[in-house]
């Protein structure tokens, strides 16, 4: 069953439209990184730009976040002790595409903080959740061109490098002066691809290639044949060109390898088996067969598991394996130190710490909203209601109908029953007014027939109406906090380190009534009831699981939560047709949240923090460009897209939507430096220094690669195809 989300009318799968108030309904389901609502056949995200993966595990977020032109999302934090996995989807529609059309111009993707544009909405992803990120796959190159994941381990390379394709191959370079790129891969592709899709598949390369924390090592895949099931993964160090590549396996879909470098573990084959492969040694071990999904710590000392049967289980170093239960439903979060896991069973919500016994957090749990460290919970229960129709219908005309008969036509008088013309015609008139009244009597009864069908139809007709209940959980209390709780993508959001909700719910329902004289039909009787179930719904922040309402004067947008939940900003007295109001603000101190105080006004209805303390908006936006303020202040006019690293804010000016580019520049303790003109694709290197690629041709796909480092830029390479993002260790 599904939801219409206007009316909340309990719908077929399948449907279109809403039977009840008409509203289109697209099939759903939820990000895997930060648990928006989605069409099901999407390809990314369309709130994070996420690529997305089939799984039967994963329904809330996890972390990295890329990011796109057109939708820049803010990166959070990966919880430190967690080691994702590397995923593999299928596209292979994209993949044979040999459509020479140029791809959206792209911004950089590893650990950035932006604002949307033009998007008028944010919602920032949760900490990790659904840890369950090695997912069988099927189609070789399906992660080549879908998944915008950054290398995700990492995160405390100190080595700076780039990592670039040319040519149809990953060539490397470790920037340590004088030292040339170098090719990495041996034939990286063995199926003919077209150049535009060879583009596409590159700016997304990271996704399957990992770089070792102390960066000695890089792993890859090669001799990549997408007809295949899966893709072979080698590795090599990377201050040697001289070294052969050591191959790990064949048929791989998902990895991931530990902090350390030391194990990889992987999916392979069409069953799905786990395997764990020993660097040093030079071994694999067979872990499990039929799995779905698998999350392992940084360390690789707990590794997290589950089956296409639904069974889960955990792999402790040096230990056998465990099944810690059956039938499971979702994994929902899992602790920094990984040792605890939280999961839903049969509609319910248990918290599981290893070596001891699972502990039930809460029945009927319907979806799981944001789940802390510190034990606290935000979750939704539901009950769905049966509303009859009949209920809420007056049949006033019920004595008068009962009374009431089938009229008798009068006889028409004929002329020659009667022995004079006059006697005729005084018969005839009186047939004349009997016949008008027969009329009247006989559209009364026909309205009596009407209201008669309206009260057969009306009779067991009902209305199904499911109601969200929004509850809080400590180790020491369960509070409700909204008894209707509107539940959907854009209508709440969490702040990652803090037990603090944004959300928009409904009062008290009232339903008035309805005489039956007054309705044509049943649709008038449902229409009547769906608009008032879905009455207009009011903001609310919850701390610690105490609500209090947001006041605006118009419909609230461009709601954003900091990660601390200590600021919350929104856009409000948004004239009718304008995409701009005044910028508000509510500060969150010692669980008390403060009257919203005016920020700034005419401000376009998105607004974004690109770093901690760090809002920035448009002003005066158009066309996809716009005035840059950060902070209240302005930065540059002309801006089409601000990402953040490392305290700098990164962005276009004078962008040309023909060419692909435009001119990056990098804003810094109030000051604006150009890096260069004309650039297509940059990315931001752990000490500072920016790698872009410049004069790119949309007809070859190829540019010139350069670095730049605090105001001069130095020429790496030419036909670049795409740089190759990496995590640059941000958010350490």
């Amino acid at each position: 069953m599904v939801t219409c989300p206007k009316c909340n009318k309990r719908l077929a799968d399948g449907s279109k439209f809403c039977d009840e108030c008409g509203t289109a309904i697209s099939e759903k389901r939820f990000c895997t990184n930060c648990g928006t609502l989605i069409p099901a056949d999407a390809a990314f995200c369309q709130q994070c730009g996420a690529a997305l993966a089939t799984s039967l595990v994963a329904e809330q977020p996890i972390d990295d976040v890329p990011s796109s032109e057109e939708v820049a999302p803010v990166a959070l934090e990966v919880s430190d002790n967690v080691e994702e996995s590397v995923t593999e989807e299928s596209v292979d529609e994209e993949l044979s595409s040999v459509a020479e059309e140029p791809e959206e111009e792209t911004v950089s993707e590893a650990k950035s903080a932006s604002v949307v544009i033009p998007s008028a909405t944010e919602k920032k992803p949760f900490p990790v959740k659904a840890l369950l990120l090695g997912f069988a796959g099927v189609a070789v190159l399906a992660a080549l061109v879908v998944a915008a994941c950054l290398l995700l381990f990492g995160g405390n390379v100190q080595n700076n490098y780039a990592l670039y394709m040319k040519d149809g191959e990953l060539f490397f370079n470790n920037l340590k002066g004088g030292d040339k790129s170098w090719q990495i891969s041996d034939d990286l592709f063995t199926t003919e691809i077209s150049d535009s899709t060879l583009a596409n598949i590159g700016k997304n390369m990271a996704s399957l290639v990992v770089m070792s924390k102390d960066g000695d090592y890089v792993f890859y895949p090669d001799k990549i044949d997408y007809n295949a099931s899966g893709y072979t993964l080698y590795y090599r160090p990377v201050d040697s060109s001289e070294e052969d590549a050591v191959k790990i396996d064949v048929d791989i879909s998902s990895y991931s390898v530990n902090e350390s470098a030391t194990v990889v573990t992987y999916l392979k084959g069409e069953d799905d088996n786990l395997y764990q492969y020993d660097l040093k040694s030079d071994t694999k071990e067979k872990i499990g067969s039929n799995v779905s999904g698998f999350a392992i710590s940084k360390d690789g000392s707990i590794l997290y598991y589950m089956t296409n049967d639904s069974d889960f289980y955990c792999k402790k170093s040096g230990e056998d394996k465990e099944k810690l239960v059956s039938s499971l439903e979702s994994v929902e979060y899992v602790t920094k130190d990984f040792k605890t896991v939280y999961y839903v069973k049969e509609d319910s919500l248990y918290k599981h710490t290893l070596g001891e016994d699972r502990v039930k957090v809460g029945n009927n749990v319907y979806r799981v909203l944001a789940i802390y460290d510190t034990g606290e919970i935000y979750y939704l229960s539901q009950v769905t209601q049966e509303l009859y129709l009949k209920d809420y219908v007056v049949d006033d005309m019920l004595a008068a109908d009962s009374a009431m008969e089938m009229p008798v036509r009068p006889d028409v008088p004929y002329s020659w029953n009667y022995l004079t013309y006059d006697e005729y015609l005084v018969a005839y008139n009186e047939y004349l007014t009997a016949y008008d009244a027969y009329l009247l009597e006989y559209e009364a009864y026909q309205a009596k027939q009407n209201r008669d069908y309206l009260r057969s139809s009306l009779d067991g007709r009902k209305i199904e109406y499911t109601k969200n209940t929004l509850y809080y959980f400590n180790e020491d209390e369960k509070l409700l906090v909204a008894e209707d709780f509107v539940y959907s993508s854009y209508d709440y959001t969490c702040a990652q380190d803090a037990a603090v909700i944004v959300y928009d719910a409904r009062g008290a329902v009232e339903i008035a009534t309805v005489n039956l004289s007054e309705i044509e039909s049943v649709y008038t009787v449902e229409t009547m009831i769906n608009e008032a179930l879905s009455a207009s719904s009011a903001k609310y922040v919850a701390i610690n699981g105490k609500a209090e309402a947001i006041r605006g004067e118009t419909q609230i947008s461009g709601l954003v939560l900091s990660e601390d939940g200590s600021e919350i900003y929104y856009i409000d007295n948004i004239a009718e047709g304008k995409d701009y109001g005044e910028l508000y603000c509510i500060e969150i101190k010692d669980s008390v949240a403060s009257p919203a105080k005016l920020y700034d006004s005419d401000v376009y209805l998105s607004v974004n923090f690109v770093d901690d303390g760090k809002l920035a908006y448009f002003k005066d936006y158009k066309n996809g460009n716009g005035d840059l303020y950060v902070n209240g202040e302005k930065v540059a006019y002309d801006v089409s897209s601000v990402e953040c690293y490392y305290d700098k804010i990164y962005f276009f000016t004078d962008w040309n939507s023909e060419k692909k580019y435009g001119t990056l520049k990098c804003f810094e303790d109030g000051k604006v430096v150009k890096i260069a003109d004309d650039v297509y694709d940059w990315f931001v290197l752990p000490n500072g220094e920016v790698l872009y690629l410049y004069d790119f041709s949309t007809t070859y796909y190829t540019g010139e690669l350069y670095l730049w480092d605090d105001g001069s830029s130095e020429k790496l390479d030419d036909d670049v195809c795409c740089i190759v993002r990496y995590d640059n260790g941000y958010d350490e």
